[in-house]
């Protein structure tokens, strides 16, 4: 295989997955319009200057939602895995600044708490089990994504291989069955939804955002990604 080649498979997978899965394509777009209507909602507000960083991470992770997304449907499945990793942990860092606002440079200057910020919520939790409510389940996704998707274990590309007689094949797509294609998707869907919950939360608090709008089109869309 070329580039072109591979470019050419990738268009094709693309096209393909979105003619295939168009109801895992319109829970997709119920979430991005979550997102859409919070980041339009901290843009109307005139005191967002005071905390940009907290608006730029919900950026972030809206930027790997689309670009996690993309990637799975082209069947670069650990790539999609690699980009929910890094929302994970730009959500993570959000949870640590808006439960302490005074930690805000400590992320900018990327120091301990920040640069390992999966583990510091989870020995924070181990303390104190009622701090950071919302993180257990995005901790358990994050150490998933880890393990497959963004580190060159064996086990994130062992599935690539294909060993023929004097022959080994590199596969560069991860073509999925249509069940688990659902069932990955629907993981990285509820990954995003619990992280728009931190932020829908902790800008409610913050900027004073009425997010009871935003209650029942949350419980609707987890109702849909548990069919």
């Amino acid at each position: 295989m070329d580039f072109f080649e591979y470019l050419a498979k990738e268009d094709q997978n693309f096209l393909v997955s979105l003619y295939t899965h168009r109801r895992e394509l319109n829970l997709f777009d119920e979430l991005d319009c979550l997102y859409q209507e919070l980041i339009d909602a901290i843009q109307a507000t005139k005191d967002i200057t005071a905390e940009e960083w907290l608006a730029a991470l919900l950026m972030r992770v809206h930027h790997q939602l689309y670009s996690s997304t993309a990637s799975f449907f082209k069947c670069h499945i650990s790539e999609s895995f690699a980009s929910t990793r890094i929302a994970i942990d730009a959500t993570l860092s959000a949870y640590k600044i808006f439960s302490a606002p005074n930690t805000a440079q400590g992320f900018v200057d990327m120091n301990g708490e920040f640069k390992f910020i999966k583990n510091h919520i989870k020995e924070e939790r181990k303390k104190d089990s009622s701090r950071y409510p919302l993180a257990p389940r995005l901790i358990k996704f994050h150490e998933v994504y880890s393990k497959y998707g963004a580190h060159c274990d064996s086990s994130s590309f062992i599935d690539r291989l294909d060993l023929k007689v004097d022959n080994l094949v590199y596969n560069y797509f991860q073509n999925l069955t249509e069940e688990d294609f659902k069932k990955y998707f629907k993981t990285i869907l509820f990954s995003f939804l619990d992280m728009f919950k931190i932020f829908s939360q902790g800008f409610s608090v913050q900027f004073k955002i009425d997010k009871s709008k935003w209650l029942s089109q949350i419980d609707n869309l987890e109702a849909k990604l548990h069919l």
